[in-house]
């Protein structure tokens, strides 16, 4: 699958294992932050389900004045 193209992704998987595109392998419990809104590839070698959020600023810390 192709991940949607968006500023900031965060990809938790849940089960299974996924190879990113570039040779990485993802296994259950592991997590992935891509940034820069270009398209990644997954290929799931097993089973998986996987949670995507797909963001359009970043989350920052809030300020106290």
């Amino acid at each position: 699958m192709t991940l949607p193209v968006a500023p900031y992704l965060h990809v938790f998987l849940v089960s299974g294992t996924v190879i990113v595109a570039g040779g990485e392998r993802l296994a259950a419990e592991d997590a992935l932050r891509v940034t820069g809104g270009r398209p990644v590839r997954l290929t799931a070698d097993s089973d998986a389900e996987l949670l995507v959020w797909a963001m359009t600023s970043a989350i920052t810390a809030a300020r106290t004045t």
